[in-house]
């Protein structure tokens, strides 16, 4: 890899990272929903730029990036086009693309994750990025959620800077599951990490259960319940 690629590569990286430390602490008064645009928006402008970046990147590296072989990224591929085709051909295609200022999703916000995601995978490819990415999204985890408990009394139901306990609950089901496969890759060969991120988990666990979404619950339940089964089936002789 050359200069100019590894370069690229770490602009990239400083980007998409940037998308998971920065965002989940926007928050923007002046807008009409202010825990929602805010977060909106920056992501979206962090994703654009990143992606002038990804195709300087394709068009210096010979080989592919991107594993289109890959079942999961074909399955996300065919369900963006899929989401795409069912906006056009609906009753309200505009409101389908953009959804409202409210949600701020829609399929555009949709495309904006299958870029993000597809840029992930091309950048993040050895060890030491993915022991940069759990490390950066769990201490983000972290962070908000003692935040939401320094706020306890305004907010009966944790909700963190998200202004919705709903989806402060989903970022932390993902905080959860990313904190476990960290311990059992074992990123860091150190016993006083693996102690550090037990207690992360637990800490994670509380704050989720006083989030109060009871959605959420059924799918940390739905998510365990699977794992044990998949577990059955893959790795009964481990």
């Amino acid at each position: 890899m050359s200069l100019v690629e590894r370069n690229l590569k770490l602009i990239l990286q400083v980007l998409l990272l940037a998308a998971i430390t920065i965002v989940p602490f926007v928050r923007v008064n002046e807008l009409y929903f202010p825990f929602v645009s805010g977060k909106a928006y920056v992501f979206r402008v962090l994703v654009a730029v990143a992606f002038f970046f990804w195709i300087w990147l394709l068009v210096k590296n010979s080989k592919p990036l991107v594993p289109f072989r890959n079942v999961l990224v074909i399955a996300l591929v065919l369900f963006f086009v899929a989401q795409l085709v069912a906006a056009l051909f609906g009753v309200d295609p505009v409101y389908s693309l953009f959804s409202s200022i409210e949600r701020a999703d829609g399929v555009i916000q949709y495309g904006f994750w299958l870029l993000y995601f597809l840029m992930f995978l091309s950048v993040f490819r050895e060890k030491r990025d993915w022991t940069l990415f759990f490390g950066t999204f769990v201490a983000v985890a972290v962070l908000l959620s003692g935040y939401s408990w320094m706020n306890h009394e305004s907010q009966p139901q944790l909700y963190g800077i998200f202004g919705n306990p709903a989806y402060f609950a989903a970022f932390l089901l993902f905080a959860i599951g990313f904190s476990f496969l960290a311990l059992e890759r074992r990123y860091v060969q150190h016993p006083l990490w693996n102690y550090a991120l037990f207690g992360i988990c637990a800490f994670l666990l509380v704050t989720l259960v006083f989030t109060q979404v009871r959605g959420v619950y059924v799918g940390l339940a739905g998510g365990i319940f699977l794992f044990c089964l998949l577990v059955v089936f893959f790795l009964r002789k481990e």
